[in-house]
């Protein structure tokens, strides 16, 4: 079965749309599937990260001046395209494989006018979404975020009648290492020892730092920090700085090894992304601010 991701990652938009596809990626790939990603090269991307995971991927250009022919949806300025030239892209880009049974589609400026002109070229279309806001042209749609009394698209009439909706935390795509470090941390003690920073790849507002700054009035010479950035993160100097005025920090970059660190920490302070459903796996209380605002039902 060969599956085509279309997702994006920048320091705009973040990573975590392109962490949840990698997660059904290598889902998929255990399965017998033949994976490869569809994502624009955008400032910040994670492309060379999805290629070291053994996928293929297939780059679409910027347009050196930003071009928005639909002013729909909201976040339609994130293409860094027009829409009807991010259609032709993807087409082009899909005609350079065999026919894609299934295209998973995690994009907040792709919605049902790209959709339905992107289905002459694949068999079934995948939708991973969050925001409820705008209809959709799929066969399934995966809305793990959303909760039991709010976000119902059939009744909103934001997808087809055929379309398989897989809705709230039950769904969560969480790589396979949480499962694991479940079993391994049942319990946590009372006093909190150690504490994980980690507001997401890029953290454009740099909330790491602030969060740093609090713990520098924390008067406890034995708690051990783990602070975790991105990459792509711009703060990286500041935060190197702050890090360096506490004693017992370690500043992790662009770490594989997130749910075995998450597992290690009696508290996190961090972003109420899709990181809140890795601690929720593994327990972990967590001091959350909200930094998006699809972020604030969660």
């Amino acid at each position: 079965m060969l599956i085509a991701f279309r997702t994006d990652s920048s320091l705009l938009i973040g990573m975590g749309h392109v962490m949840r596809c990698l997660t059904l990626a290598e889902a998929l790939r255990k399965k017998g599937g033949d994976v490869f990603f569809i994502c624009r090269d955008l400032q910040g991307n994670m492309c060379e990260q999805i290629e070291r995971q053994g996928y293929r991927v297939h780059r679409l250009p910027c347009a050196k001046r930003r071009r928005i022919i639909s002013s729909r949806p909201l976040h339609s300025p994130l293409l860094k395209n027009s829409l009807l030239a991010d259609v032709r892209q993807t087409q082009e880009a899909l005609a350079k494989e065999n026919a894609a049974d299934w295209l998973i589609v995690d994009h907040y400026a792709l919605a049902i006018e790209w959709e339905q002109k992107i289905r002459p070229f694949v068999k079934r279309i995948m939708v991973i979404e969050d925001l409820a806001n705008r209809p959709h042209d799929c066969d399934v749609l995966l809305d793990q975020d959303a909760l039991l009394e709010n976000n119902n698209y059939n009744d909103l009439a934001l997808v087809p009648e055929r379309c398989r909706v897989l809705q709230g935390p039950r769904f969560a795509l969480l790589r396979s290492e949480f499962y694991k470090f479940r079993k391994m941390r049942a319990n946590r003690p009372d006093e909190v020892r150690r504490v994980l920073v980690f507001f997401g790849g890029s953290d454009l507002t740099n909330e790491t730092a602030k969060a740093i700054c609090a713990l520098l009035h924390v008067n406890n010479s034995k708690l051990v920090i783990d602070v975790i950035i991105g990459q792509a993160n711009q703060s990286f100097e500041e935060i190197k700085h702050l890090c360096s005025l506490l004693p017992n920090v370690t500043l992790h970059i662009q770490i594989q090894n997130m749910a075995e660190i998450m597992a290690q920490a009696d508290m996190a302070i961090g972003a109420g992304g899709m990181t809140v459903w890795e601690r929720c796996c593994l327990g972990l209380p967590s001091l959350v601010t909200v930094v998006a605002e699809n972020q604030e039902r969660v």
